[in-house]
Parts: structure tokens; sequence; C-alpha cells
């Protein structure tokens, strides 16, 4: 079960009023459709140095296909769309990544056709590189795409778990990365940034980090952690730096801002399709003037953010702790009840808690049904004693362990196991024969 970090407007109110200040929403853009300044889920956003905002876009109804990228100004009013769904120069199948470099021109990614696009501030297709591959210069599916100040272009090679470095005309420079979780590895690495120091970002999506480089691929530091309740999301996707070097990153259905040390200094975001709300978001940008642009992808819109810089809200953390009996007996084809104790461990309050058995987990044949319980929220260090019912099968006795999850709005989800000893089923009576009988 995914789940995302909900920051609740009375205590972003609360803290702003004690100096301070808070992310606030400005504005948003897009609907669903394959029209100008509709989308059919953004995935990756880019800001140029004219301030413009770059939007790369799939749009699919029936056998129409619409991939392309559009220009919008910073208020969100459309102003050009470049490419269509093809093969040919110019044309796109899949534009999962869009970067802008220091003298405006652009590249575009293309993860099915395993190539780069070049393009100027105007739309001009300038030149491109790349084949399916795993060699120098080739690609499986190449995804996010970073420039720096240099105008050297970095590409996150997602099938082949490395970065690799180009110049501006494609030409290569250096690789880096392997499959694996240790430092400088990856596993479905997604989005990458560079800053004005040289360092380069890497969402190491299936990791559940961030990894942080030296413009030559040197490994230098990495962040990460179970859940966003605690830092970095479980699966983060779109990475953005701003003019001072901080680090937005898009977490699920969340937004989280750290130091270049890692340290995480604000966030917001919930699940839903309100202001500030989010389903599925993808991609990031942030400008010089304090704005975060978000593509929105779920909801088929652009969000837009001002950030006013720190001091911020505490963002502290929500977290569950869950315990239960070591064991629960219960007598074949009849119920009994389980009974857990759960509790806030973190530093903000727990919205919307649930404790279920998650739907994929194998009951077993001696069980038939485990009910779920709903404690709601939770306060900071406050315990919760809930029930949830089991009925048994009547079949062979024995023993069946079940998983069991706490989950909730604003935080990661804590799960354990439950012994549930099934005895044997009543014994019926038998019914006397009837005289004559027998």
């Amino acid at each position: 079960m995914i789940v995302s970090l909900v920051v609740s407007a009375i205590v972003l109110l609360v803290a702003a009023s004690s100096g301070s200040a808070a992310v606030t929403y400005v504005t948003q853009w897009g609907t669903l459709g394959g029209g100008n300044g509709q989308f059919g889920g953004p995935i990756a956003v880019a800001t140029a140095p004219s301030g413009k905002v770059l939007v790369s876009d799939l749009f699919t109804a029936g056998l129409s296909q619409t991939a392309r990228v559009q220009q919008f100004s910073p208020s969100g009013t459309w102003e050009a769309t470049w490419g269509s769904f093809g093969t040919l120069p110019g044309q796109f199948t899949s534009p999962g990544a869009v970067a802008t470099s220091p003298n405006g021109d652009f590249y575009v990614g293309d993860y099915s056709l395993n190539r780069i696009q070049r393009f100027s501030s105007t739309g001009l297709l300038l030149g491109s590189w790349g084949t399916g591959g795993s060699g120098d210069g080739q690609f499986a599916a190449p995804w996010g795409i970073a420039v720096d100040p240099q105008g050297k272009v970095y590409v996150v090679d997602y099938g082949n778990n490395r970065i690799q470095k180009f110049g501006p005309s494609g030409n290569f420079l250096a690789q880096w990365g392997s499959f694996g979780s240790g430092d400088g590895q990856f596993l479905a690495p997604s989005f990458i940034a560079t800053d004005s120091s040289g360092h380069v970002y890497v969402a190491d999506s299936g990791n559940s980090r961030i990894q942080k480089f030296s413009s030559g691929g040197k490994y230098l530091d990495q962040w990460a952690s179970p859940g966003p309740g605690a830092g970095v999301a479980d699966f983060p996707l779109g990475i953005a730096t701003d003019p001072k070097g901080n680090v937005y990153v898009v977490g699920t259905n969340s937004i989280q801002k750290y130091n270049p040390s890692g340290v995480i200094l604000t966030r917001w975001g919930s699940y839903g399709n309100g202001k500030g709300q989010f389903r599925s978001p993808q991609g990031i940008a942030a400008d010089s003037n304090g704005n975060v642009y978000v593509g929105d992808s779920g909801n088929s819109r652009v969000q837009k953010f001002h950030d006013p810089g720190p001091p911020y809200p505490d963002p502290g953390t929500a977290r569950l702790g869950l315990r239960q009996p070591a064991m629960v007996t219960v007598r074949g084809g009849q119920s009994a009840v389980i009974v857990v104790r759960v509790r806030n461990t973190g530093s903000n309050p727990v919205k919307k808690a649930v404790v279920c058995v998650p739907p994929t987990f194998n009951t077993g044949r001696r069980v038939s049904k485990v009910g779920c319980a709903r404690p709601g929220s939770i306060a900071v260090g406050e315990r919760k004693v809930v029930r949830l019912r089991v009925r048994s099968r009547c079949r062979t006795p024995g023993l069946t362990r079940l998983g069991l999850r706490a989950s909730a709005a604003n935080t990661p989800a804590a799960t354990t196991r439950v012994s549930i000893l099934v005895t044997a089923c009543p014994v019926r009576s038998q019914e006397p024969l009837p005289e004559g009988l027998g």
C-alpha cells in the first residue's frame, strides 16, 4: 500500500504565526486531453533561463496518441507545443524527461526510442544521439536528464542502472553506476538534478534514497529512510535544485525539501485533487524566484507553489508502532478477537489510521475472514487499543500466521504478524435412530 505525507493547514498556519513561513499554493493549469494546455499526465517539468516552464507529456485516446513538449508562461499561459507522436526526428513516443541548458536549449529523453534530442529555445531540432544497448552512448530506457552550469548533460540510463555524461552535442564523456544497493549503485533510478556547485543528485527510486555525486561521478553522500514520514519518500521520483543548492524531491503524493547535506527542511502535500494535493506526481522544477512547479500526473495538471525560504514549520514525523498478542486461540468454525495496540511514536499526529490484513496476504485454509479496525487520528505519544475479529474455518486444527498492517494518511506503514491457533471443530451430537433401525 502506498502512503503519502500530509501536513495539515492548521499546523502551517500556527507555525507561520510564530515566525515560520510555509510553502504556499499559487496556481494550477491543465486538464485531461490532447489539446494545447492539456495533459494526459505531465511527466517531466523544467524551467528555462527566461522563466518559461517546459512540460513533457504523453496522451493516449483510443488509437490516437499525442507525445510532445509544451511551453507555458510562469503563470500557466500556454505558449507553444513542439513534437508529435512518432519516430522521425523531432517526434517522440515516450518523452520521459526534459531539461534546459544555460543558453536556453532544451533536451528531451525518449525512453522508448532510446535517444536524446536537443532543441533550441524556439523548438528547432539541433541534433540527437543514442541507440538501444549498454555501450557508451547507448541506453536502455533513458529517463531523467539534467544540465549543469557548463552545459554538460547527465542522463539516467534506467535499464542499465547507471548515469551517463555527455557534452552539449552528445559526445560521450563518462559513465558510472551499476545494479545494486551499495554506494554508487542503483536500482531503478529515475530523475536527476545538478546544482551550481557541480554536484549531481540522483533519485535512486528502487533503493528509496537520494544519492549525491561529484560532476565526475565520485560518490559523495546519500540519504534515505523507510517512508515519507521520516524523510525521503519510499519511492522518490522527480528531483530539482534551487540556486542555493537545496534539493526538492517528489515523493509519494508529497514534496520534500532538503539542504545539500540531506537534512529535511520542509514538506507539503497529500493525496487528492484539491489545491496542494497530488495524485502520482512525477516531475518538479524550481526557479530563482522561489517558485516550485510540480507535474501532478494523476490529476493531469501542473501546480505552482511559492517557497519563501527558511525558517519553516517543524516538519516533524508521524509514525506508527504496532503490538499484538503472541497468539490468539479460536475454535474451528467460530470467531475470536485480536486485540492490537497502536501507538504514535513520532512527533506529528497520525491521520486516519487503519489496521487490516493486507488483501494480498494469504490467510490460509484455517482462517476465513479478518476484520479491519479504524482507530482514526492518534496524537503524539498516544496509544489506542483496537479489536479485529477473526473467523476460522471448520477444518483441520493447526497454526496460521497472519500479517497485520497499520497504515495512515501521513505515515509509513507498520507491519507485524500474529499467530492464530485454530482448535478442533465442535462435535455434533448424533441423533438417535428411529426404533426398528440400526
